[in-house]
């Protein structure tokens, strides 16, 4: 609600922005008035406030270097994205809390764990309490009645009811902490092998792990979040955000820089309260071991995005098996054929962050050139990342072929003749094992069963191997001009179609190219084949140049026009009297 009343009030701070036609005044001390001191100090605090605590990274890699310098780098660093890219960490965080939900959600649907009720704060957008599939069952009694019985009916399930099992022992309730706990990486499984354990996976594999018994009370007693100190931070910011909606309602002017610091405070806000239920500065993860001998895990399944990977139209490539760490930039799955709901959310948030700079279009600056400059800076930070993240889908666009039935007979087809000439028996039973799902799906009717098939999930591992892949195609290249192999029925395109699905299963394609190696829509044709890549990456890093640049020219404009300001912007109001830092 705060943050609501805080964008409507931006408005407020537009329009009447005409300069003063008081006489400017250089540098001003205090204690009688408002000094330029005390201005820097107090942007200088909130900004802090906005940036450094703000911060709620996923748990570091074990492998990592977490020493306190290492750690106070890395905040460092992401500290320095928050002052440039404030809207990057509200999208990230608005992301976090759907894939919490999401996790939570899975949770409900595939594990017989209670599921707490979502938060206050939450509960408004999900669209039903959550319930276990355990309460479910109680409730309605068959799996059919899952589906039509009410929301109340689980929730006036009765103490007696509850207690009335053998079992006296109460399991902890999973609730949305939980999630967000398991999504940053704080369950860790270690066998064998070893990777985070996120709350989808856990949900959808929940037989294999023994998961420990985890309450709220445990995540937040492991999280150095302070509510206090959060609250200490929110009045900081709003003690800014405040006195400068007074100073503009009494037609008081204040400085560029203030104007700046408010755009920070504003999406501060909105992170804070979006990130309210997420644990912050988890060092350690809780351990996860595996329930039965023989059904150990066999890889980390990544379900979900990553910004940065979205951005570049890249899939970066790991082992599946030794997975440290969830990067900071996880975001939930996108559709396989469209354009990630990331990138015009972005998009749309720095073009209202660049349009807060606005407030100060026609205040008082030391020279006409500054604030020439401060406009043209203000249009770029408004434009560049609309017209970059809109261009970069470009390079995503691919063009549905009629080839995807003949490609998938043309792997029939190799697949049965290598293992015809393969010798290795273990290699031999995968590409047969291979054939025959693709038999299955070419031969399906249900066309939505094709649809989820990825080729990596038709590959075994040692098919997909690059190297065993490398083979497959000399296979192919030699075989075309040998007599042995001549009669195997191969479409046209096949062997440049088979080398785009090898570059999709090595990582080396984009990523929207890698997600769509589907039975039902591979092979794609590309709408720019030879510059997909160097495009998409060039407009990504141009515009995020010049949008960099434009920040820092807003940034010094602001700096150095605090040598020559308005008498009037040094005059207290009552808000001096709100408490801040």
């Amino acid at each position: 609600m705060l943050f609501l009343i805080l964008i409507y009030s931006i408005p407020v701070l537009v329009t009447a922005t005409e300069e003063t036609a008081s006489p400017p005044v250089g540098w001003q001390d205090g204690p009688d008035r408002r000094g330029t001191w005390n201005i820097v100090l107090n942007c200088l605090t909130t900004i802090l406030a906005c940036t450094w605590s703000v911060q709620h990274l996923n748990v570091p890699g074990q492998l990592d270097d977490n020493g306190i310098i290492k750690t106070t780098l890395r905040r460092l660093k992401w500290m320095a994205i928050t002052v440039f890219l404030p809207e990057f960490i509200l999208a990230h965080a608005f992301f976090e809390l759907i894939l919490a939900v999401q996790g939570t959600e899975d949770i409900k649907k595939y594990t017989d764990k209670k599921v707490a009720r979502y938060p206050w704060m939450i509960r408004p957008f999900v669209s039903k309490p959550a319930r276990s599939q355990q309460q479910d069952v109680e409730t309605a009694g068959t799996k059919d009645g899952l589906e039509h019985s009410k929301e109340s009916q689980a929730e006036d399930l009765s103490s007696s009811e509850k207690y009335q099992r053998p079992d006296t022992k109460r399991a902890p309730e999973w609730t949305l902490a939980h999630s967000y706990f398991a999504n940053m990486g704080g369950f860790h499984y270690r066998g064998n092998v070893h990777f985070p354990l996120t709350a989808s996976q856990y949900a959808q594999d929940c037989e294999l792990y023994e998961m420990p018994e985890v309450t709220e009370d445990d995540i937040t007693d492991r999280s150095k979040q302070d509510i206090f100190a959060k609250g200490i931070a929110l009045i900081q910011i709003s003690q800014l955000v405040i006195s400068l909606i007074v100073r503009k309602t009494q037609s008081m002017p204040f400085s560029q820089l203030e104007a700046l610091t408010l755009g920070l405070a504003i999406f501060g806000i909105g992170t804070y309260i979006v990130y309210w239920y997420k644990p912050q500065d988890i060092g350690v993860p809780i351990t996860v071991r595996h329930k039965k001998p023989g059904a150990e895990p066999l890889r980390f399944i990544q379900n979900h995005d990553n910004f940065w990977e979205i951005l570049t139209n890249h899939r970066s490539s790991h082992d599946d098996q030794t997975v440290d760490r969830i990067k900071n930039d996880n975001i939930p799955l996108g559709a396989s054929r469209t354009t990630h709901v990331a990138i015009p959310t972005l998009a749309v948030m720095s073009a209202a962050f660049g349009c807060l700079h606005l407030i100060a279009w026609n205040f008082h600056f030391p020279t006409e050139a500054e604030k020439l400059l401060w406009k043209v800076a203000t249009v770029l930070s408004i434009t560049v990342p609309m017209t970059g993240l809109a261009i970069i889908p470009l390079a995503q666009i691919t063009v549905q072929t009629d080839r995807t039935r003949e490609f998938m007979r043309g792997c029939i087809n190799l697949l049965r003749e290598i293992s015809w000439h393969c010798r290795d028996s273990l290699y031999k039973q995968d590409l047969y094992q291979a054939k025959r799902r693709l038999e299955d799906i070419y031969a399906a009717v249900d066309k939505e069963e094709r649809d989820q098939v990825h080729y990596k999930q038709i590959f075994s591992d040692r098919i997909a191997h690059p190297a065993f892949l490398d083979c497959m195609i000399s296979f192919l290249e030699n075989g075309h001009r040998s007599e042995r192999v001549g009669t195997v029925s191969l479409p046209e395109n096949f062997l440049s179609d088979f080398r785009d699905l090898v570059d999709c299963l090595n990582g080396d394609e984009l990523k929207a190219n890698i997600d769509n190696a589907r039975t039902n829509v591979f092979p794609r044709r590309k709408l720019l084949p030879k510059l997909s890549k160097k495009f998409n990456l060039c407009i990504l890093y141009a515009t995020s140049l010049a949008y960099c640049l434009s920040r820092l020219m807003i940034l010094g404009l602001a700096v150095s026009s605090l040598r020559s300001m308005p008498d009037e912007v040094y005059i207290e109001t009552w808000t001096t009297n709100l408490p801040a830092i």
